[in-house]
């Protein structure tokens, strides 16, 4: 079974998912005043507690109160799962949400899927600004839609070994970098090399983390 430690080497699929996302990482701005933590810890015998705070800093919108509550989620998402551990002790700082002109909190959170606005926010690492755009909430339901009919479509054929997800589980630990983790399974999804076994036992490890309910149509196509 292929290791998925924070010390192994990234698989083709990650590889490529890092090189092609490194442009994408510009220095983070987020406004002091709207910037959330999260920190989370393990006591002596080894249960996590994870702590979102919103009171580090001034108000703020209920985008950015939803985006801390995620990144908490996906914290503790990680603390239980097969692909090591978050940060511990470290506090991680929640950049803001920005939205484009035209676009309100009120239209994203009442007319959109939730688990596509948060595919949408996991596309950044938590300390970057999360840009929202009716342009980006399209994509991220088309890409919650096509995903989730495949991962139903793989379900039907032979399970195989997950990829390699050591770059991804780096990132994780490092700075909880979702965003290289969508990348590592947007490449994966369209490599005709790896064997739809591997494809859905890779999403679905992935998804463990990511929390976007990717196994929804198993067993209904």
């Amino acid at each position: 079974m292929p290791q998925i430690g924070p010390h192994t080497g990234a698989a083709p699929a990650a590889r490529r998912a890092h090189a092609a996302g490194a442009d994408r990482h510009t220095p983070a701005c987020p406004d002091p005043a709207r910037t959330a933590t999260v920190r989370a810890t393990q006591d002596a015998a080894g249960r996590w507690d994870v702590v979102v705070d919103l009171d580090a800093a001034g108000p703020r919108g209920e985008l950015d109160v939803l985006r801390a509550r995620i990144v908490g989620d996906v914290v503790q998402r990680l603390a239980g799962s097969a692909l090591g551990e978050p940060p511990s002790g470290r506090v991680v700082a929640v950049a803001p949400v920005t939205l484009s002109v035209g676009l309100t909190a009120r239209v994203v959170l009442q007319d959109h899927d939730p688990l596509a606005v948060r595919l949408a926010l996991l596309r950044c690492r938590p300390d970057e600004p999360a840009p929202l755009s009716p342009a980006r909430l399209h994509r991220a339901e088309e890409t919650l839609g096509r995903w989730r009919f495949k991962v139903a479509g793989w379900w039907h054929l032979p399970r195989a070994e997950p990829q390699d997800l050591g770059a991804v589980v780096e990132g994780l630990a490092r700075d909880l970098d979702t965003s290289l983790a969508l990348r590592t399974l947007q490449h994966l999804e369209a490599d005709h090399g790896v064997p739809s076994g591997s494809k859905f036992t890779t999403f679905t490890l992935l998804d463990r983390v990511l929390g976007l309910d990717l196994g929804r149509l198993i067993g209904t196509i």
